[in-house]
């Protein structure tokens, strides 16, 4: 069976009417974003000379509505961030002992499924052994982590998903279960509150997600300083779409049971972090290769004078976003 499952052909012209895609549109943005970038001096080019991957294009059209600009921006800043964030990006080969580590740590995985509105699910939750030796120690204790390593794994996942999605999707939901997060865990989150802040601008700025909703239990009540710091963040319209379960049960009300695996309450037998975990294994030299596909910004060129632009460029590179963030 597939671990992405394409959109059901009942709920396919639901989703392409959220996502504002006339016939056509898609193949038109394409070859619109291809040309666009082969005149970006300070953009990676493809080495074997071909135009910049179509799939990758597509899903950033996608996530934008084909509003063209703003996929571009956001492609820029996907290539920009790789070399202004450094910890995010770099050095992370899941076949390495960090991210296996990682792997043994937390799990992230797809469901294969699409929900009847074609949102995409997304499980994050500690392994079983980690939540059992967290019980063992009591609720204030845990076994430590690499913070840094556990969210260069979230978005490894995330960008292996931009190259296997099969199709069209409305937009994504986050489950995140904290079985096992300790209160000495949100310490060490809050250690590196300066990756953590990194991570979501990247994930806001750079990456193609829709969130449609981030869905959170069985929290320590430590996290709630967590979600304090994590809401200053995000924008206005995500921070509205946080929901708090204190229960499976109030979980299903959103997330059908049939989707979800046997330990949040659900009906999928499937191992699917083991099968996650296999195909991000797979694309250990790709992920190698990606340390050298970065921007330059030393080949960046500034917007025309008068551009409302051209400030943040000269200050920060793209939009200033993450060159303010390592300043800051």
């Amino acid at each position: 069976m597939a671990l992405l499952e394409a959109v059901e052909e009942a709920s396919l012209p639901a989703v392409l009417e959220e996502l504002r895609e006339a016939p056509g549109l898609l193949t038109q943005g394409v070859v619109h974003v291809q040309a666009w970038y082969r005149r970006q001096p300070h953009l990676p080019q493809p080495s074997d000379g071909k135009p910049l991957d179509e799939q990758l294009i597509r899903v950033f059209l996608r996530g934008c509505k084909h509003d063209l600009e703003r996929t571009k921006r956001k492609i820029d800043a996907y290539f920009t961030s790789r070399g202004t964030v450094p910890a995010l990006f770099q050095r992370r080969d899941p076949r390495g002992e960090r991210l296996q580590r990682a792997m043994d740590i937390l799990h992230v995985f797809p469901l294969p499924r699409l929900t009847a509105a074609g949102h995409r699910v997304t499980v994050h939750r500690m392994a079983p052994a980690l939540v059992k030796a967290a019980r063992a120690a009591g609720a204030g204790a845990g076994p430590p982590v690499d913070v840094g390593a556990l969210v260069q794994l979230i978005f490894l996942v995330g960008e292996v998903r931009i190259r296997e999605e099969p199709g069209a999707f409305a937009g994504d939901i986050f489950l995140f279960d904290f079985s096992g997060f300790a209160a000495s865990h949100c310490a060490q989150v809050l250690a590196n509150a300066s990756l953590v802040r990194d991570a979501l601008v990247a994930v806001q700025e750079a990456f193609p997600q829709r969130m449609h909703a981030i869905h959170l239990f069985n929290m320590h009540p430590a996290m709630e300083k967590i979600l304090a710091f994590v809401k200053t963040i995000m924008k206005e319209k995500v921070r509205n779409r946080f929901h708090i379960h204190t229960t499976v049960e109030s979980l299903h009300r959103h997330v059908p049971r049939a989707m979800l695996p046997r330990a949040l309450g659900g009906e999928e037998d499937r191992d699917l972090a083991r099968e996650w975990r296999r195909k991000l294994e797979s694309y250990g030299p790709w992920a190698v290769a990606q340390d050298l596909v970065v921007a330059d910004e030393a080949r960046r060129p500034l917007p025309p004078p008068g551009d409302k632009q051209r400030a943040a460029a000269q200050l920060f590179g793209c939009e200033g976003s993450f060159r303010r963030l390592a300043i800051d």
